[in-house]
């Protein structure tokens, strides 16, 4: 599965995660360096996605990406696009449970696919700022996406 096949539709970029613990803020970077490419479609919820739900319920998206740091055992910076089911085998660090449930939520309000891009970090400690690898990957994701 690639990014060309799963953005079909009206899709909706969300990025998860707490930039106070280094590569944990992928998602929001992410984001927020597509808004400052032109997307409007994105969307930063930081820990709490499930604050969010009425919201993505209202815009109705066809395709729903999350992105958030992932730990799946790869190299650092490395990505891979999952399904909600395929999540449960992973690490999320803080956002397990709640985008389990998350994903089911929506699914149940509307009929969006949703797919996890999920990024290897390199550290979740304590700091600001991505690892040299994420800043990187967030580079070539943006190329990718704007193509």
């Amino acid at each position: 599965m690639n990014l060309d096949e799963i953005a079909v539709g009206r899709v909706l970029f969300i990025g998860v995660g707490n930039r106070q613990r280094g590569d944990d803020g992928v998602g929001p970077v992410l984001v927020e360096k597509l808004s400052s490419a032109g997307f409007t479609n994105i969307l930063d919820v930081g820990t709490v996605p499930e604050n969010y739900t009425k919201f993505i319920i209202q815009y109705r998206p066809d395709t729903i990406i999350i992105i958030d740091a992932l730990s799946f055992e790869g190299e650092p910076g490395s990505w891979k696009i999952f399904t909600p089911d395929e999540c449960s085998e992973y690490g999320f660090s803080t956002h397990n449970a709640s985008l389990n449930l998350f994903a089911s939520y929506i699914c149940q309000h509307i009929p969006a696919k949703i797919f996890l891009l999920g990024i290897q970090p390199a550290t979740t400690e304590l700091k600001e700022g991505l690892s040299t690898e994420l800043e990187q990957s967030v580079c070539r994701l943006v190329n990718i996406l704007t193509g």
